[in-house]
């Protein structure tokens, strides 16, 4: 059953991909046009800076998790009802079905 499987999602997964390696090389083209000028000690201060904001980001998530967490807020249930008009359907129903045993 497993190879089943794998033999109909195999087309699809390896056009998803296709789809996906075509859009990363469509976005890195786009980025190295846009920096093709910058001299290579631009580019390291770029990477560097950008690893220091998602890092420090990275961090400040860990801690907030930790530390400043209250937990999850808390789940509030609503009674369900149903409409009316669905109610009356079902009473007639229940009606219809109702076994009386003086009917024997």
């Amino acid at each position: 059953m497993k190879k089943n499987f794998l033999k109909h999602t195999a087309p699809l997964t390896g056009r998803f991909l296709e789809a996906i390696s075509r859009w990363q090389k469509k976005a890195a083209s786009y980025l190295n046009s846009k920096t093709v000028h910058w001299s290579q000690y631009r580019q390291k201060i770029v990477l560097v800076a950008f690893c220091i904001v998602t890092g420090a980001g990275s961090v400040l998530l860990v801690i907030k998790g930790i530390i400043g967490g209250t937990g999850p807020p808390p789940i509030h249930h609503a009674a369900a009802t149903r409409p009316a008009l669905l109610n009356d359907s079902i009473n007639n129903q229940s009606l219809k079905f109702h076994h009386n045993d003086n009917d024997k």
